[in-house]
């Protein structure tokens, strides 16, 4: 591979040399001979220290795993009780036909269970690994005191009777069997801990004891199946959990390894040093005495392990050849970025020649490539992005193809240009040999993408056009979506908005015939688990707070049909205020279901966000363009700022000059408008006093209103347009602010509600909504509700049982209630490409 990318390679001596396909093949095995290191020549290791510990990212994700997998088997204990029990007794049956020699087994098991241990423990103190017989100790004792501690939780009246029906049987003597067998526990947590090396036949006897033993236990009635599960489960939770807390011993191959491993294969290494890693591999750069500087490359299953979460996430999400990495051991792994290597190499392609493949120890491989001195893209000035460069690298990707080699991983730090202006084609980890159709597209998909990013769209097409030709750029066309892209191309991305709409528009210019819709790639999309998670949270919500709604009963259900009323009315108030902002033509019904649909999103988003999703996409799929549609909403995101602020001076005003009627007269009121115009102000001195804070709000402000004001001064041009905004936006406020009212009103039933004005509710739905708001809990949940009942009691002068009542009412008719219609509006609009 090149050098480190983003940083600039060292010139290594002499000229670079041109790929040819005459490679020696990488040494494997012993090397050769190599010569001597120069009289009184000393290796140069340069490299950070290693901690003499380090934490294993494996054995945290073995633990986690392990504690997901006692859930689950708990869970299904409680819910198939009947189908474990029924299991257990055909085993019992089974036995008790065959006269299985029981007795003989559980004592032959319980023997070798209680030799093996000391046996392992004697061979780690024999072979001088003290610490790890510690470790294994420490373990089981912690299984020890964990298993007897969760026995009692279980055994707990407290404890609810499905968990103890499924994890404990009844005994003779008028109780139960233990939930967790406390010595399985205890065994598999030292076992887990302390290893069998390669004993691998004394491994595999060990394991047959266990099962053996765990299937008597079973039969004499003295565990379920599903306790033998958590068992199990347990002592593992506990050896892993431990391990990855402790940290194991670094047996991490240290440069030196490295720098022997070289010398073995005949490279001559002079001084090897540690470079910044990049992603899931430790890098080196090596200078040699005739093959000037190397580029090596180290893969160990730690830093593997580190990304497998994500990868497992992708590999579930996404379908066939869009999965860009299997699930291959690190020795599979090293074998595959070798065949790629000779294959690029073969279609004589410019890459850094592989020059060793070696195994440095369990589980660790190493890849030397020559280095060659270059930069990567974005560290090019601009006068050298170059129409040739651009054309180079479009050539290379024609190559790759024309020879059915699919790259896989074309982010900037695939290419790196070297001091003749030429592309080099590095990072082949994940690259394909015989590649279809397919990862072609997909190749093709996110090089249009960054040689944009870096030349622009309208240079890149044209150069992918000229190379590949317009039928397999447009045939590339409908795998341009991000899902597919790499997370430094996503990332990228994100600072260029509509970008894949421009490349998408120039494509199809150029072949209008092309589809533009994008094919299915992922098994599952996250708008279906938006959907999924955001009915079950609605689901959970209300069960859960079950007794705090049975409060409502109670209601005046004239005011609660009034909150109702006022709810419906907020959805063409929304519609009004969205069309006021958009000069074109809206279709005033799919307007209103919009906003029904935007209720249901505002479920699983945090507060105001995904309601501006659904109005940003909802206008984009009406035809406007993506610039347009963004401002459009910025527009009237800042005019709902602004109004917020008035009408909170304007009743404000009203209600510290007319009084509430709460025996305070004017007082209550203007107590009520000093303390939140002194919050207002200490805000706006907080924010411009703290240099954090004030950058914190510029940076959110001005990439808002700069893209507003053009959109602003247009709508303004059109005074029937700016009617219909302004008053949605004041509407909507007011509509709000009615429903708290009513909800007030219906659950008053002894006279309190009139104590508190319109006014003052105003002021109080204002403020306690944008406080509540700032919660990043999904619809402000939580948030919006703890505001608006202090604000309620504290400067409303209501009573607590009346405020918590009207709030939990409005909230209900708010944001409760249109979820239902919500989630069908959204799955309508989406099912019709409409969102």
């Amino acid at each position: 591979m090149a050098g480190e990318p983003g940083t600039a390679s060292p010139a290594r001596p002499g000229p670079v040399e041109a790929v040819t396909p005459a490679l020696s093949m990488p040494v494997l095995g012993p090397g050769p001979a190599s010569a001597p290191p120069p009289p009184g020549h000393t290796p140069v290791i340069d490299e950070p220290p290693e901690p003499r510990r380090i934490r294993r990212p494996a054995d945290l994700l073995r633990a986690v795993a392990s504690f997901v997998f006692m859930l689950l088997f708990l869970a299904l204990g409680m819910v198939a009780g009947g189908t474990t029990r029924g299991a257990e007794s055909d085993i019992s049956k089974l036995s008790a036909d065959q006269r299985l020699p029981l007795g003989l087994v559980l004592g032959v098991t319980s023997v070798l269970l209680a030799v093996v241990p000391i046996v392992l423990a004697i061979d780690r103190l024999y072979r001088r690994d003290t610490r790890r017989v510690v470790d294994s100790v420490l373990s089981a004792a912690m299984a020890y005191l964990a298993a007897v501690g969760l026995n009692a939780v279980v055994a707990s009246p407290h404890t609810p009777k499905a968990i103890r029906d499924a994890l404990t049987l009844p005994t003779n003597a008028a109780g139960n069997t233990a939930a967790f067998h406390i010595y399985l526990t205890t065994v598999v947590a030292y076992l887990t801990i302390i290893g069998f090396g390669n004993r691998h036949n004394f491994q595999t006897a060990t394991w047959i004891a266990l099962i053996a033993y765990g299937v008597v236990t079973l039969i004499q009635g003295d565990a379920t199946l599903i306790s033998l599960a958590e068992t199990v489960l347990l002592g593992r939770l506990v050896a892993f959990g431990w391990r990855w807390a402790r940290g194991v011993i670094n047996d991490r191959p240290t440069g030196e390894a490295v720098y022997s491993a070289l010398l073995s294969a005949g490279l001559g290494p002079l001084s090897c040093r540690r470079v910044p890693d990049v992603e899931e591999v430790r890098r080196y750069r090596v200078a040699t005495r005739e093959r000037g500087d190397l580029d090596v490359i180290v893969l160990d299953r730690d830093q593997q392990a580190a990304g497998l979460v994500y990868r497992l996430y992708r590999r579930l999400r996404l379908r066939g050849p869009a999965q860009r990495r299997n699930l291959l051991t690190l020795r599979r792994m090293l074998e595959q970025e070798a065949l790629m290597s000779y294959s690029v190499t073969a279609a004589e392609i410019r890459t850094p020649r592989l020059l060793a493949v070696r195994d440095l120890g369990p589980d660790t491989g190493m890849l030397a490539y020559e280095l060659i001195p270059s930069r990567a893209l974005d560290q090019l000035e601009e006068a050298e992005l170059t129409d040739g460069l651009l054309d180079d690298m479009w050539a290379m990707l024609a190559e790759l193809h024309e020879h059915q080699l699919a790259h896989r991983r074309l982010s900037a730090n695939a290419f790196v240009v070297d001091g003749g202006g030429r592309p080099w084609l590095t990072d082949l980890r994940l690259g394909e040999v015989a590649a279809g159709t397919l990862s072609q597209r997909l190749d093709t998909a996110e090089m249009l993408t960054v040689t944009s990013l870096y030349f622009g769209y309208e240079r890149s097409v044209a150069a992918a056009v000229d190379r590949l030709g317009e039928d397999d750029v447009a045939a590339a066309l409908p795998m341009l979506q991000p899902v597919i892209l790499t997370r430094n191309t996503r990332t990228a991305l994100k600072k260029s908005k509509g970008l894949l709409r421009n490349i998408q528009e120039a494509v199809q210019a150029l072949h209008p015939s092309v589809e533009p819709e994008p094919v299915k790639l992922e098994r599952f999309s996250p708008r279906t688990l938006f959907s999924v998670v955001g009915l079950s949270f609605a689901a959970y919500a209300l069960i859960a707070t079950n007794r705090s709604w049975s409060s409502l009963t109670a209601v005046n259900w004239w005011w609660t049909g009034a909150a109702a009323v006022a709810s419906v009315g907020t959805y063409a108030a929304a519609a009004m205020a969205l069309d006021g902002f958009v000069p074109e033509k809206l279709r005033w019904g799919r307007t209103i279901l919009s906003q029904v649909a935007a209720s249901f999103v505002t479920l699983v988003a945090p507060a105001a966000v995904g309601g501006v999703a659904v109005n940003t996409r909802y206008l984009q799929r009406t035809g406007l363009p993506t610039r347009a549609a963004v401002t459009a909403v910025g527009a009237q995101q800042v005019v709902g700022l602004v109004q917020h602020l008035l009408l909170i001076l304007v009743f404000g005003v009203i209600a510290g000059s007319s009084g509430d009627n709460s025996g305070g007269g004017s007082h209550a009121s203007s107590a009520t408008l000093i303390a939140i115009i002194l919050a207002l102000a200490l805000l706006v001195l907080l924010i411009g006093t703290i240099p954090q804070l004030r950058h914190f709000a510029v940076n959110r402000l001005r990439p808002l209103v700069a893209g507003s004001l053009p959109r602003l001064i247009e709508v303004a041009q059109n005074p029937l347009k700016l009617t219909t905004g302004l008053s949605g936006t004041v509407l909507l406020s007011l509509l709000y602010i009615f429903a708290l009212w009513a909800s007030i009103q219906a659950a008053a039933t002894d006279g309190h509600a009139a104590k508190i004005n319109f006014a003052t509710v105003a002021i109080i739905f204002l403020t306690a909504q944008a406080a509540g708001s700032i919660v990043p809990t999904p619809g402000g949940v939580g948030g919006v509700e703890a505001a608006l009942t202090l604000s309620l009691t504290t400067f409303g002068r209501l009573d607590t049982g009346l405020a918590t009542t009207a709030v939990l009412l409005f909230r209900l008719m708010t944001f409760w209630l249109p979820v239902l219609p919500g989630w069908l509006a959204y799955n309508y609009m989406t099912k019709r490409g409409e969102l």
